[in-house]
């Protein structure tokens, strides 16, 4: 062999080992498909690099698992005779799945939130390729523990497993099927849904409730019900059964029994907007609900026909309630954006506000940030109920409700009877709604219905489709009927004088104070309590 060759031979071997390691890929924490934040790519990262270490997956393998650009195919499809072998599949569904893993892997922006970060999607075969549910629960649960089994070898990613079974359970449907099985099935096409559990970032007792609401509603329905607040027949529940439900417990603020603490917030609505107020102390003795959510335009609706409800229940009891709504979020500016909406059907006597510790809340009352809202049900200051409410359950009204008779003493029926035929009743609330539909032509439902439509998509704004109907309709026109109708008087929620303490009368002069409307013995004491109203205030307090 020449000199030259042989001298240069060690220099070209040490260059091919240099140039095999910068080619290799190395794991990078920063290079994911989440958010910047998210903790199951960590757990997900955590695995793949102990992997890496433990020498069971080389540097390349390690980083096609984290970037989810190939599974191990050969292992793969060793899984999959071996189900095959077992019963659980046969060889024709076996081959039928091997071509998702040669499909791209795609991730896109979180509906709704962008920035957020990009999130996997299921890869998904011909229609047609499965039919509907051909492999049963029961085998698709088993071939899922081993698709498990081989992402925590490293020998398939998370989201080739979901794809399999997705594919698997073609044509599943939660209607027929238990809450526990749909926790299952969502296990399997979800991996985010396992990693969150195996990590402790999710509860499956919470997301079993809102199964088990979906499925009540559903049954409402069927029984000519319809979904969501305010619809189908009034029902008071008992607040233990709620907390109950969510299996495990929650804690969120203070305590049954434990005293609310003072706390600061700036004002949304009404003469407390922009200034700084403390709710707990503005309530002081009175029956007090205090709601704390993420969210203000999401709980909109529900805010003000529970504040309507309070009032029907204030007036016809005589017992004078508070309501306060506070926001816990990190963005005031999105926040007030939001609350411009909310604004438009929000009773005057409910103190909003924006909570000044951000989205933790005020630190003295500990609050769950994970969860949708905390509804606090107080008196004397004290805590009587607290409900913790997670995603889409604060539709469980019945508990709510129950909480107020318990803080007020009565049963269900006296409050039952508070509510009956008013505003806050949800069946007469959806008869109010079948009539008042009724007085529409059918050119308007229909337009109506197209311009809801547009809104859903994201066409047009709600001001802009509103804008749309009176310029087709005019401002009388969608609701002629009620309009046609006189207003029931509202009953006072007092029944001495706030300025002389004298018995009042249905005949006696009444005069509105924060929505709510107050009963004076005379013309005079209404001159002197509109001139200071909160002069007179305390006297309302209802013992």
């Amino acid at each position: 062999m020449p000199k030259t060759l042989i001298t240069l031979l060690p220099v070209a071997l040490v260059l091919a080992s240099a140039i095999q390691h910068v080619s290799a890929q190395q794991l990078d924490p920063n290079e994911r498909i989440g958010s910047k934040t998210d903790m199951c790519e960590e757990l997900r990262f955590e695995r793949i690099s102990g992997l890496l270490d433990a020498g069971k997956l080389t540097d390349k393998q390690a980083h096609q698992r984290w970037q989810r650009i190939s599974s191990d195919k050969v292992a793969v499809q060793a899984l999959l005779t071996k189900a095959v072998k077992a019963g659980e599949l046969t060889s024709s569904q076996a081959d039928k799945l091997m071509p998702l893993l040669d499909m791209q892997f795609v991730a896109e922006p979180l509906a709704g939130r962008p920035h957020i970060g990009k999130f996997g999607v299921n890869k998904t075969l011909p229609a047609g390729t499965f039919r509907d549910n051909v492999v049963s629960q029961e085998n698709c649960e088993k071939v899922f523990q081993r698709l498990v089994a081989a992402n925590k070898r490293g020998e398939i990613y998370d989201y080739d497993a979901s794809s399999i079974m997705l594919a698997l359970l073609t044509g599943w449907d939660w209607r027929k099927h238990t809450a526990e099985e749909e926790y299952a099935y969502k296990r399997m096409i979800t991996p985010r849904w396992q990693q969150a559990e195996e990590g402790g970032f999710m509860s499956k007792d919470r997301v079993m409730v809102g199964f088990e609401k979906k499925r009540d509603n559903a049954a409402t329905k069927g029984r000519g019900g319809r979904d969501g607040y305010g619809k189908g027949p009034l029902k008071i529940e008992d607040p233990a059964a709620w907390t109950k439900a969510l299996g495990k417990p929650i804690f969120s603020g203070p305590q049954p029994g434990e005293k609310l603490p003072p706390f600061q917030a700036i004002g949304l609505t009404g003469a407390l907007e922009g200034q700084d107020f403390d709710a707990a102390a503005l309530a002081g003795d009175e029956l007090h609900m205090l709601i704390f959510a993420k969210e203000a335009r999401t709980f909109g609706r529900f805010i003000s026909n529970l504040a309507r409800q309070l009032s029907t229940i204030e007036s016809n009891s005589k017992r004078k309630w508070e309501m306060s709504f506070i926001v816990v979020n990190d963005d005031p500016n999105d926040v007030e954006q939001k609350f411009e909406w909310v604004k438009r059907s929000l009773p005057d006597f409910v103190r909003a506000g924006l909570s000044k510790d951000g989205s933790d809340g005020p630190p003295t009352y500990g609050l769950d940030r994970t969860l949708t809202a905390t509804v606090i049900v107080a008196k004397d200051g004290k805590v009587v109920h607290n409900l913790p409410y997670i995603s889409n359950a604060f539709y469980t009204q019945p508990h709510i409700l129950g909480a107020i008779a318990g803080a007020m003493d009565v049963d269900h029926e006296t409050l039952q009877k508070y509510l009956a035929n008013t505003a806050g009743d949800q069946a007469s609330a959806a008869a109010r709604g079948q009539r008042n539909r009724g007085g529409m032509t059918n050119d308007q439902q229909a337009f109506r219905s197209e311009i809801g439509r547009r809104v859903k998509a994201g066409e047009i704004t709600r001001e802009e489709a509103s804008k749309l109907y009176r310029d087709k309709f005019g401002d009388r026109a969608k609701s002629s009927k009620r309009q046609s109708q006189p207003e029931a008087k509202k009953s006072p929620i007092n029944t001495k004088c706030p300025v002389t303490g004298k018995a009042v009368t249905a005949d006696s002069p009444t005069t509105e104070y924060r929505g709510r409307t107050v009963a004076l013995c005379c013309n005079k004491c209404k001159a002197k309590f509109e001139a200071d109203p909160d002069k007179y205030a305390p006297a309302l307090r209802r013992r």
